[in-house]
């Protein structure tokens, strides 16, 4: 097990991926207080990438699953590493969950922006993600989500706790 209680990868290796413990970090700007959370690239595999997300206590800790990059085409492509503040999200096809909105990625379609509506949700595969983010305990030998729908569960549970009282959260995604 790694820190935290995350599961391990089947790849070798993984005992470097800790994180370091600290009092929770916290930015404030134009009067909002934001949580940070630092997602941590590891690898790409099968047409997946692979993160852990963090914040700085420790208290939450899990893989982040992707799909491969594609020069950030809408739907098939993950993300370019930025930094995104996390929004409510009630969509068509996903509700009750959270959606990244940052300089390149909008919350909806008439923002003019080149992606939107990329937001957290349970999968087994990358491709089963269509730009999307999706949270695990842990990943499979054939880069396969393992326990999604817990760790999205709780990923929403700690998002909606935060994102209240003038609140918000930030992800910070590096290399």
């Amino acid at each position: 097990m790694l820190p935290g209680g995350l599961g391990q990868s089947s790849r070798s290796g993984w005992q470097e991926a800790s994180h370091e413990r600290s009092h929770p970090r916290q930015v404030e700007s134009w009067g909002l207080k934001y949580h940070v959370l630092t997602m941590t690239h590891k690898f790409d595999e099968h047409n997946g990438r692979f993160s852990i997300l963090a914040n700085n206590d420790g208290s939450l800790l899990m893989w982040i699953m992707e799909r491969e990059w594609k020069h950030n085409q809408q739907n098939v492509s993950c993300i370019p590493r930025d930094e995104y503040i996390l929004e409510p999200h009630n969509g068509t096809k996903y509700q009750d969950t959270f959606a990244l909105i940052g300089d390149g990625v909008g919350h909806f379609k008439d923002e003019g922006k080149p992606r939107f509506a990329c937001v957290i949700h349970k999968a087994v595969f990358p491709s089963s993600l269509e730009g999307c983010l999706a949270p695990a305990k842990s990943i499979g030998s054939a880069t396969q989500a393992f326990e999604s729908y817990e760790a999205t569960e709780t990923l929403i549970s700690y998002l909606s706790h935060h994102t209240t009282d003038g609140q918000r959260v930030k992800i910070l995604m590096t290399q």
